[in-house]
């Protein structure tokens, strides 16, 4: 079956998903298409991940998951996505398979949440080597039960009645394809992509042949035992190496899992951006052209030198470092654009590392993230081009840009100041009351909004390049 006709049968299991009345994400295929072991005789079979309804939600239920079978005896497995979540965490290969797979038809109001699950297919797949290890050790025991029917030992696979005449070939293949899969992985070093798909033309041929169970019970029986026993050689030295979790990965899942549910509930609720209430915080800063994850930044304003780092993770953890040494979850920050280079995901991460409630002026290099479906919007308190308000009696406006008239500059009695970012540490000529909040002149630090105002009234040459050193 050609690509095209794939994907026409993928077409009818999403619309047959959606009359059921699921939520759906996504759609995918699954079986020996995704491992290049497929022939004329192969069924369309897929995987549809689902959004819990809103009710769900609130009463915690987790959507069964079920089988659907089409009127052509096609199946759909149905799963709930924060099941399967869970599942590609416990590294069950029966999911994984769906990341690397080249079929799938995507929810489109939900394409660049699903799409950043696939792009990290290969760091979901590598959650715990161990645990991998543990499920393809599993359905391969299951297997080899299956496929001959009697039981065995767990750790031989020895078989007890040697009088056998019959087989089934489908699940015979399988323990075969996992075994292969396991080497590929463990002994050859490939790629979850390369390895699930990357055999032999001579094994290619004895897996077709044991699934179409064109090969004498007894030989098979001999192929099932050695590839069943050949995946125990690793047991000890996985246990021992690669028995840990890479937690990165796990909150990145749950990053995206939150985001998909917030859109959700907003979409169903049709809820509505907070005002701003600037008077609950304890403390206001500002800061600006943080630019985490700017690898160029180190060079372009030294801060290589200045903040004794060797590469821009260093970078990161310095800034947010200062950031908490700081803020408190009781402050607010008000970040006057530029704060991130990284896409979604990393961004987020940034934000739930600092302290306090973030309120963003955009800049001209937010974009970067704030175009990212993926990212989670509500992690600041508000995203604006331009903001004033009013502090302590003292009136503000804040954007990213100096500019060289901004409202009620010539105010002779309280007048506004502007305070701003975008320059850097570079020599700028701007009308005066104005200050620039960039971390690389105010020692890679936030700054009290009462400093910056304060900055800002001394600054009468209106050359706004590092702050005002005041009595």
């Amino acid at each position: 079956m050609d690509k095209k006709d794939i994907f026409k049968h993928l077409k009818a299991h999403y619309n047959y998903v959606v009359d059921k009345k699921y939520n759906i994400l996504f759609v995918a295929l699954q079986g020996s298409q995704n491992y290049n072991l497929d022939d004329e005789e192969s069924d369309i079979d897929s995987i549809a991940a689902v959004l819990p309804s809103y009710d769900d939600l609130v009463l915690g239920n987790v959507i069964k998951s079920t089988t659907l079978i089409l009127p052509n005896n096609e199946h759909i497995d149905i799963i709930d996505i924060r099941n399967l979540i869970e599942q590609w965490k416990k590294q069950n290969t029966h999911f994984l398979q769906i990341l690397f797979t080249d079929y799938k038809i995507i929810n489109r109001e939900y394409r660049e949440y699903i799409n950043a699950f696939f792009e990290m297919n290969e760091d979901i797949a590598n959650i715990n080597r161990y645990r991998l290890y543990k499920n393809i050790f599993g359905i391969i025991k299951s297997c080899y039960n299956s496929a001959f029917e009697i039981i065995e030992d767990i750790d031989s696979f020895a078989y007890y009645d040697r009088t056998l005449y019959m087989y089934k070939g489908k699940p015979l293949s399988h323990l075969i394809r996992l075994s292969i899969l396991w080497d590929n992985l463990y002994l050859n070093h490939y790629t979850y992509r390369d390895a699930i798909k990357q055999f032999s033309d001579s094994i290619r041929q004895l897996i077709m042949d044991i699934k179409r169970e064109r090969i004498p019970c007894m030989r098979a029986f001999n192929y099932g035992r050695e590839y069943a026993n050949n995946i125990t050689k690793s047991s000890c030295a996985i246990k021992e190496n690669y028995n840990h979790s890479n937690m990165q990965t796990i909150n990145n899942m749950y990053l995206i899992l939150k985001t998909i549910i917030n859109e959700f509930i907003k979409n169903t609720l049709n809820i509505k951006a907070k005002k701003l209430n600037i008077s609950k915080y304890d403390n206001i800063f500002v800061t600006a052209d943080t630019h985490f994850g700017h690898v160029n930044i180190l060079k372009y304003e030294n801060r290589s030198s200045y903040l004794n780092v060797n590469n821009i993770k260093e970078h990161d953890q310095k800034l947010i470092n200062n950031w908490n040494e700081l803020v408190t979850d009781k402050d607010l920050v008000i970040i006057l654009g530029d704060f991130s280079f990284y896409k979604g995901i990393q961004t987020m991460n940034i934000l739930d590392q600092l302290k306090g409630d973030k309120l963003l002026i955009e800049g001209n290099h937010d974009c970067i993230y704030l175009e990212n479906k993926i990212f989670d919007k509500t992690k600041f308190v508000g995203i604006y081009d331009y903001l004033e308000i009013k502090y302590k009696n003292q009136n503000i406006c804040l954007m990213h840009y100096p500019i060289a008239h901004f409202k009620h500059m010539d105010k002779e009695v309280n007048p506004y100041v502007m305070i701003h970012g975008h320059i850097h540490g570079n020599a700028y000529q701007v009308p005066p009351r104005t200050f620039n909040a960039g971390v690389d002149i105010n020692d890679y630090k936030p700054i009290k909004l009462d400093d910056a105002i304060k900055y800002a009234l001394k600054n009468q040459n209106g050359i706004t390049n590092k702050p005002v050193t005041f009595l």
